[in-house]
């Protein structure tokens, strides 16, 4: 996927689209408003390109939790900082299905950047990208991508930066993410359906 300006503008908000999408499939709600199931290591090598090329596919359910269980709220610990997680999971803090919305923002930067978070200009270290998340500070945009007039790199930044909001209660839901880059994707591309 990071092939370094091999994605067509389109394949990239596909791609975002179907990210979005396999990560709200995850949180559809069951039958009294809980989150079905939090995948809790999305990051850029869990997502396979399909056969075709066409789609993104998320895999790698081996830390994945249910919520449907029981009747306590959908939250949990796990206590883990790598570049792909929260600052709640950073801080060691109460964690909901919100940790895979914010880590969806570092699948969008690979996505629209090329790059995965935290290694553009220059590698950061454990230290460094830890710090960097807990104290909010979001990856860098190459300039190209943050001055971007193109419509596509526009949108993808903005449901990127919306992922990366630091508190998870005003965090949108994956489902918002998706519906909005569907919303931008059916506008930009809807003659050529």
């Amino acid at each position: 996927m990071l092939r370094r300006g091999k994605l067509s503008a389109k394949r990239k908000l596909q791609y975002a689209i179907d990210v979005a999408n396999a990560i709200a499939t995850l949180h559809d709600m069951d039958k009294n408003g809980r989150v079905s199931l939090v995948h809790r290591d999305i990051k850029v090598s869990n997502f396979l390109i399909s056969k075709d090329g066409e789609h993104l596919l998320v895999h790698d359910f081996n830390c994945a939790r249910l919520m449907i269980e029981s009747d306590s709220p959908c939250a949990f610990y796990k206590p883990e900082c790598a570049q792909n997680r929260s600052p709640e999971e950073c801080l060691g803090h109460h964690l909901t299905e919100k940790i895979d919305v914010y880590s969806m923002g570092n699948v969008l930067y690979a996505i629209v950047t090329s790059y995965l978070p935290y290694t553009y200009p220059r590698l950061y270290t454990e230290e460094e990208f830890r710090q960097m998340i807990i104290n909010g500070t979001k990856p860098t945009l190459p300039e190209r991508i943050e001055n971007s007039q193109h419509p596509v790199n526009r949108v993808i930044v903005r449901a990127m930066k919306k992922c990366f909001t630091y508190n998870p209660s005003h965090r949108p839901s994956a489902r918002e993410i998706a519906q909005e880059l569907q919303n931008a994707y059916d506008m930009l591309y809807a003659s050529s359906i």
